[in-house]
């Protein structure tokens, strides 16, 4: 008892053991690794944007404003340079702060930093409005412009070298070349001005625009067309189109006019790269006003130059002098505040509203950069009310938020690594088992050539890559309304991503385990085609050879007979085609014959006639195969039948005078014999007498079965049913050895297709093993159950004595469990199941732990409308 109970703990334990590679399992495992990650990337972000919106990393409590951070002043600092380069720009421009919109602008000088006045001090044949430079800005001009420079001018329309297009293009003679298109008399007059070639066929070579593009050249510069560079034609081409919808310059000309009427002196090439870069400039430079009022930003300054200019966003104090100093009011009344004085570079006055890590850094950043020269008086205050929406306030938003959330999010983010960890720990163990035995299980995907595989991972790694660092930098820059949704938007994104890793990973794990990562590898089969080729070296050799001298052969006639050489390589191309043909020809013959063999026809002979070299040989080896393959066949059939011979002879043999020991016995016991000694005898001889009888009964049967020569009537039939009834005939057999049957069937009707009698004798010889093995006092399963369209029977006991055996030895014949052969059977009991089961087309199959034995029989259900 105490066995049993130990052998059905043990397996208990195995089987729960085996849990943790069920689906479920698996896919708790997986969801708890992608929720995890989920949750990870959101703390990761959460710390990141309190990290990158001023946050200290050591000090994660955080500081009670976002205003007190050293992120903050880096803002302020960024903001107020980019004021004294606006406030430079201006001076510059002579604008004071604001447009001056018809401030006119020599784009030549102004990329030399040059300072203009309200009359033009440059070259009005090169000078712009202010207004016009905003205009050409908007449409697009400088873009424009840098394109039409970029252009390769190497090959024009399509001919090389300068004045290749134009060349004299004016010329009588040209026209006249353009192959008596238009008459001598046509072309003179159009040199002369007094006709056109609209209507004439020379129309098609050159249209009127190019003509009249190259006849104002000639007009404004004097001299011919043909002394100018497709270069510069083609920029006073375009150039000029581009120039009539942006004005003309101070002068009342365009640039193109102008580099036209200079073209010893001026380049329109220069000029128009000059245009482009005022243009960038003006679009760059934006008014003071604009920039720094309190509208725009929660920066407050105040700011005077060496010439006593004030520069100041706060309108009572505009024109104020002396407006700051160091025990102002103001210091204390702003979030973070800085005042100080610079005479000749060096810092003579500073003062803070307080000691915060803002205001320190703010002190380092400006005693360090001069803001508007080395003579300066400057007050920068942040609102803390942040009224203005700009970088500031909405850094602040974010902070102030997730500040309070950064512990929280570490601890979280702490427990879900660890859950993370344990999770794809307990995934690699999974991967690739089942619940049901130990082997491992690959998908197709896993069959995939290693390479193949390995270059999708890649390819797989680098987008996840992309799309994460894309993620992240959404999140890092989107506005305070929308960074929550970035981050939830990241975390999904890093689920997908981690999912499509997880496909790659665990498959490289189950290949590892299944041991197919070499055995699938391209290169794997490379070096096996290559050992192959080695191997059959006097057959591959000479087809290497073969190759090379026919490769050969067609570079040889196609260099030295070209064209010809081309029909001689297709008529040897033909003589191999012809070969290839009649050699598939003969393997398909051969084919043929090994399909007829394989078939059974063991007399068939393949046609040798019009076969040659290696074809040849493989039919002669074939038809010898058959040959030998019938003979052997001949033989073991003639020894079946020896054996079957053999095996009848002597159970007849002996059934003769075994009937005669069994009815004299019976004889001497109806014999009133007193003697206790002598009835001791025949009752030997009684039991053995019937065991004898068995033994040639099951011999006989088993002979039958294993030659098959069984006839079988297969019926459809309800196994619970036959079960029921053997479980009625073998009750008082169990009782009698104390055996407690416990049975557990399917609660619908199980329908299989056997020979009743024959599945009858397989139950039979099995109840019958349990009944004569299993030791006294312990419990025999019997269960049934339907999985993946079959249907098994299960049969399991404690064996009385130790089953020091192999499973696959209990089947063969004479074989019993028990090696001293102390109990009674004949050992073909289980031979005999094994055998009419697979008759009956079911699976047979034995297992063996410790002294647990079990036998599970199976075979295909059969479907209600099937039979």
């Amino acid at each position: 008892m105490k066995a049993e109970e130990s052998q059905e703990q043990s397996q208990q334990m195995k089987s729960q053991s085996r849990m943790i590679y069920g689906s479920v399992a698996k896919a708790v495992t997986v969801a708890v690794q992608l929720i995890c990650t989920a949750i990870l990337v959101i703390c990761v972000g959460i710390f990141a944007l309190y990290l990158f919106n001023g946050g200290d990393p050591n000090n994660l409590k955080g500081q009670s404003r976002y205003v007190d951070t050293k992120r903050c002043a880096d803002e302020v600092w960024t903001q107020m340079h980019q004021n004294a380069y606006g406030i430079k720009d201006a001076k510059l421009l002579n604008a004071q702060g604001i447009y001056d919109a018809q401030q006119k602008v020599d784009i030549v000088n102004l990329s030399a930093g040059e300072t203009q006045g309200s009359d033009v001090k440059g070259n009005p044949a090169v000078s712009y409005t202010v207004q016009q430079l905003k205009d050409m800005g908007a449409l697009g001009t400088a873009d424009t412009l840098r394109n039409n420079l970029s252009y390769d001018f190497g090959s024009y329309n399509g001919v090389s070298g300068a004045q290749g297009y134009y060349y004299s293009i004016l010329s009588k003679d040209y026209l006249e070349d353009l192959g008596a298109i238009i008459t001598a008399d046509e072309a003179e007059a159009y040199v002369n001005g007094t006709t056109s070639l609209k209507n004439t066929e020379a129309a098609d070579y050159v249209t009127e625009e190019e003509l009249e593009t190259a006849k104002r050249i000639e007009e404004l510069s004097g001299r011919k067309i043909t002394e100018f560079s497709d270069r510069f034609i083609y920029l006073f081409t375009v150039g000029s189109k581009e120039e009539e919808g942006i004005g003309v310059t101070a002068a009342g000309t365009t640039l193109a006019e102008y580099a036209a009427k200079n073209s010893t002196t001026v380049s329109l090439e220069e000029l128009y790269a000059e245009l482009a870069s005022a243009i960038y400039y003006i679009q760059s430079f934006q008014s003071v006003e604009e920039i720094t009022s309190v509208q725009n930003t929660n920066i407050r300054y105040y700011m005077t130059d060496s010439d006593g200019q004030i520069y100041t966003n706060i309108q009572e104090w505009k024109t104020k002098k002396n407006a700051v100093n160091s025990d102002m009011e103001e210091l204390k009344t702003y979030a973070s505040s800085i005042y100080y004085q610079r005479k000749n570079g060096s810092i003579t006055e500073m003062a803070v509203g307080s000691n915060t890590k803002a205001t320190t850094e703010m002190k380092s950043l400006f005693a360090a950069n001069e803001m508007l020269g080395a003579d300066e008086t400057v007050f920068i205050g942040v609102d803390g009310s942040f009224p203005a929406e700009d970088q500031i306030s909405q850094a602040a938003a974010v902070y102030e938020r997730y500040s309070p959330c950064v512990i929280p999010a570490i601890v979280i983010a702490i427990i879900s690594c660890i859950l993370l960890l344990l999770a794809f720990v307990l995934s690699n163990f999974q991967s690739g088992h089942r619940k049901e035995d130990t082997k491992i299980y690959l998908f197709g995907f896993d069959r995939m050539p290693t390479e193949v595989f390995f270059g999708l991972m890649i390819c797989g790694i680098l987008v996840e890559a992309v799309a994460a660092i894309t993620a992240l930098k959404i999140v890092l820059y989107a506005s305070t309304e929308t960074e929550l949704w970035g981050l939830v938007l990241v975390a999904a994104l890093s689920v997908l991503c981690l999912g499509g890793l997880m496909i790659f990973y665990y498959s490289l794990v189950r290949r590892i385990k299944g041991k197919n990562l070499w055995k699938n590898s391209l290169l794997r089969s490379i070096i096996g085609v290559c050992q192959n080729v080695y191997a059959a070296r006097k057959t591959s050799s000479k087809m290497i050879v073969v190759f090379c001298a026919f490769v050969f052969m067609h570079m040889f006639l196609i260099t030295a007979f070209s064209g010809f050489g081309v029909l001689l390589c297709m008529i040897a191309d033909g003589i191999v085609m012809l070969y290839m043909l009649r050699e598939a020809a003969g393997r398909q013959t051969i084919i043929e014959g090994i399909r007829m063999i394989g078939s059974g026809n063991l007399d068939y002979k393949v046609d040798t006639t019009n076969l040659n070299g290696d074809n040849l040989v493989l039919a002669d080896t074939l038809n010898t195969v058959g040959d030998g393959l019938n003979a052997a066949i001949q033989e073991r059939l003639k020894s079946e039948r020896l054996k079957a011979d053999l095996i009848t002879n002597v159970s007849h043999d002996i059934k003769t005078p075994l009937t005669s020991i069994i009815n004299y016995v019976d004889l001497l016991q109806r014999e009133n014999i007193q003697d206790e000694k002598i009835q001791g005898y025949l009752k030997v001889l009684e039991n053995k007498s019937q065991r004898l009888k068995q033994l040639t009964e099951d011999l006989v049967e088993a002979s039958k079965v294993s030659s098959g020569n069984v006839k079988l009537e297969f019926a459809v039939l309800n196994l619970n049913e036959l079960i029921q009834q053997i479980n009625g005939e073998f009750d008082e057999r169990f009782h009698n050895r104390n055996l407690n049957l416990i049975c557990s069937l399917e609660s619908e009707n199980l329908r299989i297709a056997v020979d009743g009698r024959q599945i009858w004798r397989v139950l039979e010889n099995l109840y019958g093993n349990a009944a004569k093995y299993s030791m006294p006092g312990t419990r025999i399963y019997v269960d049934t159950r339907r999985e993946a369209g079959r249907i098994y029977f299960s049969i399991k006991n404690i064996s009385e004595n130790p089953l020091n055996i192999n499973a696959d030895e209990l089947t063969e014949r004479f074989i019993r469990g028990d090696v001293s052969r102390s109990t009674e059977g004949s050992g073909l009991g289980l031979s005999i199941a094994q055998n009419l089961t697979r008759l009956q087309h079911g699976e047979f199959d034995i297992q063996l732990d410790g002294d647990l034995f079990k036998v599970t029989v199976s075979f295909a259900e059969v479907l209600k409308g099937n039979e």
